[in-house]
């Protein structure tokens, strides 16, 4: 995802499901999965846990959405699915 325009319209859908600065936003759009999404969540300091919904039948890959909590307490969720983040 290279285009600026797309990338900010993505970080504005993830600021609506969970509630973090602009800038971390903005390094979330880059990514495409779950996992990259939730590895920069824990550099910047947020706890991350994983809840499973579903399986996908075609890759063997899951959807649910990832629990965002910031010292505590939780500040969002971020859906995802077989093809990543559902933003």
């Amino acid at each position: 995802m290279t285009n600026k325009k797309e990338r900010i319209a993505r970080a504005r859908r993830i600021r609506q499901h969970v509630k973090v600065p602009f800038v971390l936003s903005q390094k979330l759009a880059r990514v495409i999965t779950a996992f990259d999404a939730a590895e920069i969540l824990i550099k910047a300091g947020y706890t991350v846990d994983y809840v499973v919904t579903g399986h996908c039948l075609d890759d063997g890959g899951e959807n649910g959405f990832l629990v965002v909590a910031k010292d505590g307490k939780e500040v969002g969720r971020i859906p995802y699915g077989c093809t990543g983040l559902d933003v």
